[in-house]
């Protein structure tokens, strides 16, 4: 019976075809983030902390802006700095602005380092789903007049240090840091002066502006202590 219908099958010129059932996977890739580089430093000391940052965005081989500010001033004892995703940075700045301003409003009253911290953290872990592409870290100056830096991943965890830097290059800038300190500065940071401090962070974005395209154009330092926060602007590699 089986020869009979390969013999009709032969005739009547069928083709019988074999279908593959193993379907190639579809290109699903969605990517909405893109780093748009910058680095952020910041160093603490006696009663005072300093922190920079560059002015610089990149996407690629291109310089969109020269002038974008990556600092925000919570308070007058208070900064947070950020790197990433330009368009993440303001929408995290402005919503922490808008939750401080309600929180005062509300309450009649500041927060202090402490509760900024803590804000900052349920703020970014609010968005751990499709979390905001930033790394960011806050610095300031508690009540009882002592400086602290606080570093946080993407998702609002954090960790208290004396020398912190994220963005581009932080790798390299760590390391600069740590082998300077060790030869020109003192271990002890209660010895650390503001001038050593800002030279030393001088220092790390001049040498870094140089092998990276995606760092340059300004240089701005805070320097923040109880009389307030002071500014300052220096020019880096332009080209």
């Amino acid at each position: 019976m089986i020869r009979y219908w390969d013999f009709v099958i032969k005739k009547l010129n069928f083709n019988i075809k074999t279908y593959n059932l193993n379907f190639k996977s579809l290109n699903r890739n969605f990517d909405p983030y893109q780093n748009n580089g910058g680095l952020v430093l910041a160093i603490t000391g006696n009663k005072f902390c300093v922190m920079a940052s560059d002015t610089r965005i990149s996407m690629g081989y291109s310089i969109p802006s020269r002038l974008n500010l990556r600092i925000l001033k919570i308070s007058n004892l208070c900064l947070l700095g950020s790197s990433g995703m330009i368009s993440d940075i303001n929408i995290l700045h402005q919503k922490l602005r808008n939750e401080i301003f309600r929180l005062k409003y509300l309450n009649n009253t500041e927060l202090n380092l402490n509760g900024i911290v803590y804000l900052t953290s349920s703020l970014l872990y609010s968005r751990r789903f499709f979390p905001f592409y930033t790394f960011n870290i806050l610095t300031g100056i508690n009540e009882l007049g002592k400086a602290s830096n606080y570093t946080y991943d993407a998702i609002g965890s954090f960790d208290c240090n004396h020398a912190s830097t994220v963005g581009n290059c932080q790798s390299s800038a760590q390391c600069i840091m740590d082998y300077i300190e060790e030869r020109k500065i003192p271990n002890d940071r209660n010895y650390k002066t503001i001038l050593q401090v800002v030279s030393l962070i001088k220092i790390i974005f001049s040498t870094l502006c140089n092998k990276q395209v995606d760092m340059g154009d300004i240089l701005q330092l805070f320097i923040v202590s109880k009389k307030g926060i002071l500014v300052e602007n220096s020019i880096l590699r332009l080209d």
